[in-house]
């Protein structure tokens, strides 16, 4: 890898700052628009959308493609938002809320979009970006050479951030796959949640709960805590309203807790009363990953959708022995903790990424052209 010292070294030299729209020209999106929204993975052309999602689906659209390539990228611009995508690939768009930028210098075209993602800017007001404010923004323009330079060693980052990216992506399929294989076997025996658990419902409240040495399972995953503590054991807690509301039944998530822990009042507790028979850990296993049909359709009511706890009884589960059951846990419990660990080094080289762009693009030696 390019040494980054001799490229910081080389900051000490003559720039100009430049307007990005004296670099940048834009393309209107509109006859690149897709006709229908009918996405399908075995369709060949993707959607983009210039916001964070990026990919929204892929079209058999096929008519007026915008022909982007590694010879001729492309950057596409939300004009609302002003969040930017380098795109080298060809594609559609949903929407006509974008500019796609080229590039009409000599200048290392990369060189520029990497200055855009360094530029510090918000937008406060919907109103169209480019052509009002963000083409007004001046970026630092060194000689070709140096530009060069950074390009190559801020691609190297990003390449590494992309293969872990990639990685995470394919562990997350490689979860999905496996627990639906051990969680769903016909060869299982079927009990009630009645049969086998208790469910008690929580009785800090939520926003009013002293804080303290305790955790208290709450409504997201983060944990708030309590003065004081109402179980001591390994429970599985659900919320007992809807994560959307507007009169939709929702569940993000339900959660498992170990120990002493409070609980919100809007969620109860599910208790396992035989642990020969069944693993708390199992359980919380099984119900995050059946919730959307197993609990969701049992949520009712009108703009206040809720979960009543005698209707949780009457859920059916998929029971292995309890054998089975631990080896079910060991093995979801470590594909889970080798995704954290990418997401960690994830989080880690964004970071690393970000520090590194902010350095060579900030040219604080540098002697600017007057």
């Amino acid at each position: 890898m390019i040494n980054i010292n001799n490229v910081l070294k080389s900051m000490k030299t003559k720039v100009d700052y430049i307007k990005l729209e004296e670099l940048l020209d834009y393309i209107q999106p509109t006859k690149y628009i897709v006709e229908n929204t009918d996405y399908d993975d075995s369709y060949s052309v993707p959607v983009l959308t210039a916001g964070q999602t990026l990919l929204l689906g892929y079209t058999n659209d096929s008519k007026n493609i915008f022909e982007a390539s590694k010879l001729e990228p492309v950057i596409i611009f939300d004009d609302f938002t002003t969040s930017h995508h380098w795109i080298d690939y060809p594609f559609k768009v949903k929407s006509s809320a974008m500019k796609m930028l080229i590039n009409k210098t000599n200048n290392n075209f990369k060189y520029i979009y990497y200055c855009m993602k360094n530029i510090n800017y918000v937008a406060k007001e919907h109103s169209r970006q480019w052509i009002q404010t963000f083409s007004k923004f001046e970026i630092p323009l060194p000689s070709i050479e140096v530009q060069n330079e950074i390009v190559e060693v801020l691609d190297k980052f990003d390449e590494l951030l992309r293969l872990k990216q990639e990685e995470l992506i394919e562990r997350k399929k490689q979860y999905e796959y496996t627990k639906n294989k051990l969680l769903f076997n016909d060869s299982y025996s079927r009990v009630k949640v009645k049969d086998v658990c208790k469910i008690t419902k929580g009785k800090s409240p939520i926003q009013k709960t002293i804080p303290g040495d305790y955790p208290m399972v709450v409504t997201t995953s983060e944990r708030k805590t309590s003065i004081d503590y109402q179980f001591d054991t390994s429970a599985v807690c659900i919320p007992l309203v809807s994560s959307r509301g507007h009169g939709i039944a929702s569940l993000n998530h339900v959660y498992y807790q170990e120990g002493k822990f409070a609980l919100g009042n809007i969620l109860c507790a599910v208790e396992v009363v035989d642990n020969d028979k069944l693993s708390a850990k199992y359980l919380y296993y099984f119900l995050e990953n059946t919730k959307d049909f197993v609990l969701v359709p049992l949520m009712k009511g009108g703009a206040n959708v809720s979960l009543h706890m005698n209707d949780i009884y009457d859920v059916e589960l998929s029971l292995p022995n309890i054998t089975e059951q631990d080896k079910i846990i060991e093995k979801l419990d470590t594909l889970l903790k080798y995704q954290e660990k990418l997401q960690l080094e994830i989080d880690q080289r964004i970071i690393q990424f970000n520090y590194y762009r902010n350095k060579l693009l900030s040219f604080e030696e540098a002697i600017v052209n007057e």
